[in-house]
C-alpha cells in the first residue's frame, strides 16, 4: 500500500511517497514506545535544491531528528564525524542501529550486497516496497520505501518520527490506530529470539518517473541462514557512530534565509530582513518608473540561504525623474 502527500513551503517541493510496512511473519513484537507528537522538518537550506547530499543539507536533517530525539528525552544521534560523507545505505545502517540500540534492542551485524542489491532492484527502481528474492533460511522480513526527501535522514525522520496520528500516514486515523507509526515499528522490530540479523538498504531513482527514492530491508533467519556481511556495525562503531559527539552547525531556523524586499518600503523591508536572520546592506536610490520608496532589487535572491547576518543589497526606487 503506498501513499502520498506534497511537502509545501519550504521543505522538499516534490510528492513524498512512503510505502506501509508488511511483514512475513509478525510472530514477535516491536521495541520502545511510539511518541506523542509527530517531528516535522521545518524549513531547510536552499542547498537542498542544488546539493541535497551535500553536508549543509545532510546536517539539516540531523537537526531535525536530534530535535525529535530531545522530544523524548533521549541524547542526540552519535554520528561519526564523516557521516555526510558516507553512503546513503550506511548512512541509514547507522541511524537505525543507533534508534535501536537506544530502545535495548540489538543492532543489526551488518549489511550484505545481496539485500542492498534487492532494496535497489525490487524496491528503489520499482518505487515499492522491497523484497528479498532469496528466502532461503529467512523467516521474517520488513520492508520500507520513501520517496522524493533530499537525503537519507529526511526520508528516516519521516519514517520514525513522523508516521503517527495527525501525520500523512493515511492510513493512521483517529477511528483506525492500527498503521500508526508502523514504520517506526519496523525499524524497533523485536525479531524471535536466536534470529541471524541482516540489513539492506539502496538510494537511487526509479525506472519510471526518475524520483529519489529511499527503501531499506531488515531481515531475520534460522540457524541455515548465513549472511555475509560487506558493511559491519563494528566498521561503523569504530568510525565513531555511537560515541562521536556529531556536530550540525547552526540549526536551519538561526541562518539567513533572505525574505521577500522588492515591492516593500524600506522600513518594512528591513524589518522582515532582521527577522529573517540576515541584515541590511547597501541602500542605493534610482530614478524608476516604480512607486517611490519602494525596494526594486535585491542582492542576495529571496529565498537563497546564508551565514547569519548576511548583508541583503537594496535598490529603492526614487520614482520617475
Amino acid at each position: 500500500m503506498v501513499y502520498t502527500r506534497l511537502l509545501r513551503g519550504l521543505a522538499p517541493a516534490a510528492a513524498v511517497a512512503l510505502a506501509l510496512i508488511v511483514a512475513s511473519s509478525a510472530s514477535s513484537a516491536w521495541g520502545g514506545k511510539d511518541p506523542q507528537h509527530n517531528t516535522k522538518l521545518g524549513p531547510l537550506p536552499g542547498s537542498c535544491r542544488t546539493v541535497p547530499a551535500g553536508k549543509q543539507c545532510i546536517d539539516a536533517g540531523v537537526y531535525y531528528l536530534d530535535k525529535a530525539r530531545s522530544r523524548v528525552h533521549l541524547p542526540p544521534y552519535a554520528l561519526p564525524a564523516d557521516f555526510a560523507s558516507l553512503t546513503p545505505p550506511r548512512q541509514m545502517f547507522i541511524l537505525v542501529n543507533l534508534d535501536r540500540i537506544a530502545y535495548g534492542l540489538p543492532p543489526y551485524p551488518g549489511m550484505t550486497s545481496a539485500l542492498n542489491r534487492d532494496a535497489m532492484t525490487t524496491g528503489v527502481r520499482v518505487a515499492d516496497d522491497p523484497h528479498p528474492t532469496n528466502t532461503t533460511g529467512l523467516t521474517e522480513w520488513w520492508p520500507g520505501w520513501a520517496g522524493a526527501f533530499y537525503n537519507v535522514p529526511m526520508a528516516y525522520e519521516t519514517w520514525v518520527w513522523n508516521d503517527g496520528l495527525g501525520s500523512t500516514n493515511p492510513r493512521c486515523t483517529p477511528t483506525d490506530h492500527s498503521r500508526c507509526w508502523g514504520h517506526r515499528h519496523s525499524v524497533l522490530w523485536k525479531f524471535a529470539s536466536g534470529s541471524r540479523l541482516a540489513m539492506g538498504a539502496a538510494a537511487g531513482r526509479d525506472s519510471s518517473h526518475h524520483m529519489m527514492g529511499y527503501t531499506y530491508l531488515f531481515v531475520g533467519g534460522n540457524s541455515s541462514y548465513g549472511p555475509v556481511y560487506t558493511y559491519t556495525w563494528k566498521q561503523a562503531v569504530e568510525d565513531g557512530a555511537g560515541t562521536n559527539t556529531y556536530d550540525y552547525g547552526l540549526p536551519p531556523g538561526a541562518q539567513c534565509n533572505v525574505p521577500v524586499a522588492i515591492g516593500l518600503t524600506v522600513s518594512n523591508a528591513s524589518r522582515a530582513i532582521k527577522k529573517a536572520h540576515c541584515s541590511v546592506g547597501d541602500v542605493v536610490q534610482q530614478h524608476t518608473d516604480y512607486v517611490p520608496g519602494v525596494v526594486f532589487q535585491q542582492h542576495p535572491a529571496p529565498g537563497t540561504w546564508h551565514s547569519p547576518g548576511a548583508k541583503v543589497r537594496l535598490a529603492v526606487s526614487l520614482g520617475p525623474t
